[in-house]
Parts: C-alpha cells; sequence; structure tokens
C-alpha cells in the first residue's frame, strides 16, 4: 500500500472500518482503520487517493520496533532519501529529499509511524491556520 494509490483499490484489497478521528481539518477527507497482526493501521483519503496512513505498533520489543520502522522507512521512500528535520523529544519528523512525503517515528506513547502526503499537509496548515495565507 502506498501512498497516492488509488483508494477504490486498497477498499478493494482490504476490511476497512470508517472513523471519525478527534479532528479533522479536511472536511471532505475519509478516515479508516484496520488492525493486522503487528499493526493497527489508519488511512486517510482525500481526492480519492491515499494521502496518509499511520502504523501503530503493537510491540514493545525494541529489537522488533527499530526493524519495523526500517522496513515501513525503506517502502515509503521510493527512489528518495530520508532527511531528519526534527526530533522534538516525542518523535522524529524525517522529509524525503524531493519534498512530497513526510515519515514520522513517533516513540513517546505508543510508537507509531506515520507517512503523509505534502499536499495533505499543506491544505491542512492552509485551513487550520487561515491567517498565515494572508
Amino acid at each position: 500500500m502506498s501512498l497516492f494509490s488509488d483508494f477504490s483499490s486498497i477498499q478493494s484489497e482490504f476490511s476497512l472500518q470508517e472513523y471519525r478521528p478527534n479532528k479533522n481539518y479536511i472536511q471532505e477527507s475519509k478516515h479508516y482503520f484496520f488492525e493486522a497482526q503487528l499493526v493497527d493501521i489508519k488511512l486517510t483519503e482525500w481526492k480519492g487517493k491515499l494521502h496518509e496512513i499511520n502504523y501503530t505498533l503493537k510491540t514493545e520489543d525494541p529489537v522488533q520496533l527499530r526493524k519495523i520502522q526500517k522496513y515501513l522507512f525503506e517502502q515509503y521512500k521510493k527512489n528518495f532519501e530520508w532527511e531528519l528535520t526534527i526530533d522534538n523529544g516525542f518523535g522524529k519528523f524525517y522529509e524525503n529529499s524531493n519534498k512530497s512525503i513526510l515519515g514520522i517515528y513517533s516513540y513517546s506513547f505508543d510508537p507509531t509511524v506515520s507517512f503523509l502526503s505534502n499536499e495533505l499537509r499543506v491544505e491542512e496548515t492552509k485551513r487550520r491556520f487561515p491567517h498565515l495565507n494572508e
């Protein structure tokens, strides 16, 4: 499953359950989840494409956590490299070298690996902080 995939193909392949997040700044987006053996997965559909995916890891074993994190970041980098932009004490934020995808490893609570499109991030920022657009 990769970002920018046609969402209808994802829906036909996986048994998804729709949910409403606590905050949703892009009202026309839809949110889904499903459970897998080692992870719980949340997806964001916007404009018919997958724009965000969150993997909540179901293990506390540091070796297994590192392996899963490494595997996921390798899968989502495509033909680019990851650049660490910040480690804020709660998680590490990465951007791929062509600036199209943000990768996040949140390690302070439930370990989570997330990937989102820059397009979604920019749109959400516009809607959350409209005064910045003036």
